[in-house]
């Protein structure tokens, strides 16, 4: 079994948007994501979930997207 930690990204075992565990609730990981704009918050079983690797974005990529959301201000 896959050992879960608070801040880590997971996935359903079924699919579904990337999530952030929260915070660990016994054998239930409390986690958060967005929908869209949508905020969501809720506890899945940890042995639903898998952990999801995520790549960084390099600093270029970083600026584009705080200018691109500047603009949209």
């Amino acid at each position: 079994m896959n050992e879960l930690s608070e801040g880590q990204i997971v996935q359903l075992k079924s699919g579904g948007p990337n999530m952030t565990i929260k915070s660990m609730d016994g054998p239930n990981a409390v986690c958060m994501w967005f929908s869209g704009e949508k905020f969501n918050e809720r506890s899945f079983p940890s042995t639903s979930l898998i952990p999801v690797q995520v790549e960084s974005l390099s600093d270029k990529q970083l600026e584009d997207i705080i200018r691109k959301s500047e603009r949209k201000s």
